[in-house]
């Protein structure tokens, strides 16, 4: 928000000398960079194009998969929850019942705020595809504002960071320019 804000600033010098169209700001990211272009999109207003890559919502059932990275940040290494079977308060497991849980995913889950164009990899090792599915569905609900029009992009054998590592240029190439579409 800093940026937009600073290129807000910039655009407003006597005769624009960068000529920055302020009325096109667009944010993209991906992974951790993905999840904060989800909740810049959904809450400046002067965000008119987003693009998230590499990031899904639905952390709540996320939590489950050992697979996917919530498992491995918020199960399994805090604490003792999943060594010792104890569900201790600020211990995340099935039946956790500490409420700082709830308000982070209240929060901080992506899946409450609706991207424009998320990118995800079908192989991504932290994101499963149901979790990028209830995405999906998440965004068809979230009303007719056009801000809000939903697209997703799966990456064939995409890992986290998209790419198909046997066709690199190609995948790249194809990518580029969906966002370059996207943008326009």
């Amino acid at each position: 928000m800093r940026a937009l804000t600073l290129l807000d600033f910039l655009s407003r010098l006597p005769f624009n000398p960068f000529r920055i169209d302020r009325t096109t700001f667009g944010v993209i990211g991906a992974s951790m960079g993905g999840q904060f272009t989800y909740y810049i999109n959904g809450v400046d207003e002067r965000v008119k194009a987003a693009v998230a890559i590499a990031v899904a919502g639905d952390w709540r059932e996320l939590l489950s998969y050992k697979g996917a990275w919530l498992y491995h940040g918020l199960y399994f290494y805090t604490r003792d929850g999943v060594p010792s079977g104890q569900d201790a308060l600020n211990t995340i497991a099935n039946v956790c019942t500490d409420p700082t849980l709830d308000t982070f995913l209240d929060y901080f889950d992506p899946i409450s705020y609706a991207p424009l164009l998320t990118i995800l990899g079908t192989h991504d090792q932290y994101f499963s595809l149901p979790a990028i599915n209830t995405t999906y569905d998440r965004v068809a609900s979230a009303g007719t504002n056009p801000r809000f029009i939903k697209r997703l992009l799966l990456t064939a054998n995409g890992k986290h960071g998209v790419i198909d590592g046997d066709d690199l240029l190609p995948t790249i190439r194809a990518l580029s320019q969906t966002i370059q579409n996207w943008f326009n």
